[in-house]
């Protein structure tokens, strides 16, 4: 298992790229491809007929915010628009739960898809916080290379291999 972390880190540092940030960020994207392009439907949908600009508004955040993780070195502040916006839309939902909503059922599969984005969202967002896992055998390389220099050094500076460090530093 931890073969297999220490791998996806050094392809995510290779490719400077997480794979969850950039499925986060095409799902993003498709969601607001789908929110803005049709906002009747989903609203009719959901009971909140009335609110179909409003949702059209939500589409071009969600694809705004997708596009910035696809596009951005620093993810963070665009996962934390996404959770901002998920609760927006859950915000936005509430209403469309009340028992007069003939489409009631809808609202609340449509809750519980924000809530798993929401989740998702803040999984990808502490896993781009967290700090890389420690490459121990190579940290020690660096060490053993560092002392090994040093001790050349040291050498060189002893009082019977001045000469030789003065012929060494002659351009």
């Amino acid at each position: 298992m931890l073969g297999y972390r220490l791998e996806i880190h050094r392809s995510r540092e290779r490719k400077g790229v997480d794979p969850l940030a950039t499925s986060v960020a095409l799902l993003s994207v498709g969601i607001g491809l789908a929110t803005f392009l049709a906002p009747r439907r989903i609203a009719d949908g959901l009971g909140m007929s009335e609110q179909q600009s409003l949702i059209r508004a939500y589409g071009v955040r969600e694809f705004t915010t997708g596009l910035g993780l696809l596009a951005g070195h620093e993810r963070s502040p665009w996962l934390t628009a996404r959770v901002g916006g998920d609760m927006l839309d859950l915000a936005t939902l509430a209403p469309a739960l009340r028992p007069a909503n003939p489409k009631r059922a809808n609202a609340w599969l449509a809750v519980a898809a924000v809530i798993a984005v929401s989740l998702l969202d803040l999984t990808c967002a502490k896993r781009l916080r967290a700090p890389p896992p420690v490459d121990r055998q190579a940290l020690l390389a660096k060490f053993h290379k560092v002392t090994d220099r040093l001790e050349r050094l040291r050498g060189l500076a002893a009082p019977h291999s001045v000469g030789r460090l003065r012929r060494m530093t002659r351009w």
